[in-house]
């Protein structure tokens, strides 16, 4: 079962997404997710920059190895804005 088959087994709303760091397998195919169409990508601003930085290359690998089963769109993370309030 795929991440996005269990999340739709919950039947409840998925609101956000936040990717925590720049691996591949936390913001390549990302375009399953337009199932939730309402929902947000958030990373820091540091994590969207190295994405930013690592994205094509890790595109190109993944491509190379998937060949069309890879991801080919790519989707916008918004910055997010944490507080260290307590």
């Amino acid at each position: 079962m795929s991440v996005l088959q269990e999340i739709q087994a919950t039947k409840k709303p998925l609101s956000i997404i936040y990717i925590t760091h720049e691996h591949a397998d936390h913001f390549l195919g990302l375009e399953v997710f337009k199932a939730y169409p309402t929902s947000r990508i958030l990373a820091n601003s540091n994590v969207v920059d190295r994405i930013n930085k690592v994205y094509q290359e890790k595109a190109d690998k993944w491509k190379g190895t998937l060949g069309s089963a890879a991801t080919s769109h790519t989707v916008a993370i918004k910055h997010s804005v944490l507080s260290n309030a307590a």
